[in-house]
């Protein structure tokens, strides 16, 4: 589960504490529950809340209360009819395991393993430079066998700017910016410089199962005057069935300056886009009580209830050969981002989490196409009427 973090974020080279963020994204936690259920009440009026969260508590989702409030069931700008349809974390891990083979996770999780098969399957991807330690050698770039090879490869100034980030991984922990170097060392994403030596041995560290160097994408020239400049990424839920390839939600992932990556918990903004026109609908930053409906960037001050995705045909396209390059997967989660040479996949997850649809679009993730993938998947577990 991916929520904002209300501390500030930790030194990029502190292992000790990039470790712990590992730890306290992988649950959605609501600190303070009791001050934070008495501020929901005044949202909902009173005790309203009870039956809200039973709801959400006691329906097919099975939501803990902290998703009750992280998504702000109690809230009655949702209808309560929708409540039933959202799903808890642990719901959907059995979702997906009754939809996908178990044996195509672990490419999900394999960086370069999944560069390889999204190369022989001739499909755009971000150009990998070098990969450090791991077990699997790049489709392309160098494989770094040693720390005198990493030393040298990140003291030439022709591989610059790049994004480091561990092989086996997610949520963009462990993510470096890597912007140039210079006689002092690298200039970081977070403008700061740092040692080459200090910076090989957070990767060494941290990066147990090998790191990976990675061209920096350039953004679509209308998602540019959107982010300001920064690249954003979207999760697109796939279904693969008796229709073919459904598009069954998109999620867009927008950047605020100087985050290292687009996800939510950095404090970026979501926006839910519409599946069917591929045009932005809501846009969002927090959660729970928290949680702001935002109609500009805080940045550029660009609309964000009036532009589209650009190109939408060129991704409805791009989506079915998504779809068949894992054919044994028939849920598939992908971040995609929005470049200026087109729609490029960064990465597939193994169904993909679920909270951050629900939270942008403010509707549960069970719709009835979704419930129909599942009953002919023969999942047998409890489903919305």
């Amino acid at each position: 589960m991916e929520g904002p973090l209300s501390e500030v974020e930790p030194d990029c080279l502190d292992v000790a504490a990039q470790r712990k963020l590992i730890n306290e994204l992988a649950e959605i936690k609501v600190r303070d529950l009791a001050q934070t259920v008495l501020k929901a009440a005044q949202v909902a009026g009173g005790t309203a809340i009870i039956g809200r969260f039973l709801s959400g508590m006691n329906g097919p989702g099975r939501l803990s209360i902290h998703e009750c409030i992280y998504y702000r069931l109690f809230d009655p700008v949702l209808p309560k009819s929708e409540i039933g349809r959202f799903i808890s974390s642990k719901q959907r891990s059995a979702q997906t395991l009754a939809c996908n083979d178990l044996s195509t996770r672990e490419p999900t999780l394999d960086k370069v393993l999944w560069d390889r098969l999204l190369a022989e399957a001739e499909l755009p991807r971000p150009e990998i430079k070098a990969v450090f330690g791991g077990t699997v050698e790049p489709a392309n770039g160098k494989w770094l066998d040693t720390v005198a090879d990493l030393t040298a490869f990140l003291s030439d100034p022709a591989n610059y700017p790049m994004l480091a980030k561990p092989n086996f991984g997610g949520r963009s922990l462990g993510v470096l910016g890597l912007r140039e170097v210079g006689p002092d060392g690298i200039l970081l994403h977070d403008g700061t410089v740092r040692r080459i030596r200090d910076i090989i041995d957070f990767i060494d560290e941290f990066g147990t199962k090998g790191y990976i160097f990675q061209e920096v994408l350039s953004p679509h020239p209308e998602m540019a005057k959107v982010t300001g400049g920064s690249l954003a990424t979207m999760r697109l839920l796939l279904l693969v069935g008796a229709n073919g390839v459904e598009i069954e939600n998109i999620t867009l992932k927008v950047p605020t300056a100087g985050a290292v990556a687009d996800n939510y918990w950095r404090g970026n903004l979501m926006t839910a886009i519409d599946r069917e026109t591929g045009t932005a609908t809501r846009s969002i930053r927090g959660s729970g009580v928290d949680l702001e409906v935002v109609d500009r960037h805080p940045d550029t001050v660009a609309d964000l209830t009036a532009f589209k995705l650009p190109d939408f045909d060129a991704l409805r396209a791009l989506s079915t050969c998504l779809a068949a390059s894992m054919p044994e997967m028939t849920m598939q989660g992908w971040d995609v981002g929005i470049t200026d040479r087109g729609y490029v996949p960064i990465e597939v997850n193994f169904g993909g989490d679920v909270n951050l649809q629900q939270l942008a679009h403010n509707k549960g993730t069970m719709t009835p196409r979704y419930v129909a993938h599942l009953k002919a998947r023969g999942y047998n577990g409890p489903l919305p009427a």
